[in-house]
């Protein structure tokens, strides 16, 4: 995200399962102030992403959240270097947009291949083991995925590009 997100792009954002944004950005979900409450997720995604306490913060003050305190507060996963204000106004000029849009992109590209050199199985498993923490907090949950992914050929594949000394070809089996 290199802009601002309000009310339904946060929320839109929150639906995502990792989120890069640039200094600039700025995020929050105004709809107390407007006399309404979040309505697309913001309620219960919020406090799964950041925490009840700080998401009550959010969600009843309505305030804006630049993106170094959004990192800090566990709303977005990767920082990156946003655009310089053209001039003492604070207007960017197009081409620092264009910048900060393309860092973001770059890091969001590299986010996800650093994911894909995972083996598919088990990063599949994995999120899902996460995502469902609060159900496994006795260790059911990730005890299953582990379960099904030690019977994987990507398991195999693993071990035994490990012994050779060599990066492993994934086939999602």
């Amino acid at each position: 995200m290199h802009a601002a997100a309000f009310g339904g792009g946060l929320e839109l954002a929150l639906a995502t399962t990792l989120r890069v944004f640039t200094a600039n950005a700025e995020v929050g979900l105004p709809e107390t102030r407007l006399a309404i409450v979040p309505g697309a997720g913001g309620t219960y995604r919020l406090p799964a992403a950041i925490g009840l306490q700080r998401a009550r913060d959010l969600v009843l003050t309505g305030r804006r959240v630049g993106a170094p305190e959004a990192y800090f507060l566990g709303l977005c996963d990767r920082l990156v270097d946003g655009p310089r204000p053209k001039d003492p106004g604070g207007r960017f000029a197009a081409e620092e947009l264009r910048a900060a849009r393309e860092r973001s992109l770059e890091a969001s590209v590299e986010l996800a291949r650093q994911i894909c050199e995972g083996g598919p199985i088990a990063v599949r498993l994995a999120l899902r083991a996460v995502n469902e923490w609060e159900e496994g907090l006795d260790g059911s949950v990730e005890n299953k995925a582990y379960e099904s992914v030690v019977a994987t050929r990507d398991r195999d594949e693993a071990l035994a590009a490990f012994r050779e000394k060599r990066k492993p070809v994934f086939e999602g089996r």
